[in-house]
């Protein structure tokens, strides 16, 4: 019997679908079950291939909702379902799934998971635009309430928030060390405007550092305010993010810790100063 994962607004972002997609792909795939992604409706639609779906595979579908605590059936119900007849998912769950399961398929799920000409077309160009072909990355993840009104300044020593501009000096420090460019990912717009591509920072009366930010514009993929090019600018920041040699994240964004799981990367929590590997128990699940 066939699995057909969907998604739909308002069932968590980017991080919380492919988290989902994941897990139900590697828990189909020990199981022997047909697999398939249907997801129109949304701008995902134009930025992740879908495979065809056999025609006898949509009659008498079963669908459930398993978004966080509003579900229809607990998630090992589905799965005892999934098991005995055609059922479709909109879901946002993914620890029925070992982690060491998860680790094992990744690559035959990034081969699963294809993108379209689209954002292919936006990775190259923003690779290519940035000069980006060796570097690590620092993910600044702010919150959705925040994604237009926290500033930075480009001499972090003045900013208000101590506690933020602490934890970014000791992630841009950890990451110098590594004496290759850094990239800052962010969901805020106005750190985005401020850094316009290139800039460079003053850590400390003695130390400079130069950073990139890209110029792009990410929003929610869960808010129905979102259009085609903030969802491709967000995947594709996803999938760049993924190709860089270290990750440190500000948060404990599943962003951030699902890119560098699905491409193998290294990745660091800072916090209060300190930095850290990012341990699969630091995730945050909802």
């Amino acid at each position: 019997m066939p699995l057909i994962h969907s998604y739909t607004y308002g069932c968590g972002g980017l991080g919380d679908f492919l988290r989902s997609l994941f897990a139900y792909y590697v828990y189909c795939h020990i199981n022997n079950i047909p697999f398939f992604l249907y997801i129109k409706g949304h701008p995902f639609e134009s930025c992740f291939k879908m495979n065809e779906i056999p025609e006898e595979y949509l009659t008498n579908l079963k669908h459930f909702e398993d978004i966080g605590s509003s579900s229809d059936k607990t998630t090992e119900e589905i799965l005892r379902t999934i098991k005995e007849t055609n059922c479709s998912l909109i879901s946002n769950k993914f620890d029925f799934v070992s982690f060491k399961d998860l680790q094992k398929y990744r690559n035959n799920f990034l081969e699963f998971l294809q993108l379209t000409e689209l954002v292919n077309t936006r990775i190259l160009f923003l690779r290519n635009s940035y000069n980006l072909n060796k570097y690590n990355s620092i993910h600044i993840r702010l919150g959705d309430r925040l994604m237009e009104h926290v500033n930075i300044s480009c001499d972090i020593r003045v900013k208000d928030n101590k506690s933020f501009n602490s934890d970014l000096v000791t992630s841009l420090k950890f990451l110098k060390n590594k004496n290759i460019p850094i990239v800052i990912f962010t969901d805020n717009n106005t750190i985005k405007d401020q850094f316009k591509g290139n800039k460079t920072i003053n850590l400390d009366p003695h130390t400079v550092i130069d950073v990139t930010v890209l110029n792009t514009r990410i929003h929610h993929t869960a808010l129905e305010s979102v259009d085609i090019s903030n969802t491709v600018d967000a995947i594709a920041e996803f999938f760049i993010m993924g190709q860089s040699d270290s990750i440190v994240t500000m948060s404990s964004s599943g962003f951030s810790f699902w890119s560098a799981f699905l491409f193998n990367r290294d990745l660091y929590h800072v916090m209060d100063n300190t930095i850290r590997p990012f341990k699969e128990t630091d995730l945050k699940y909802k």
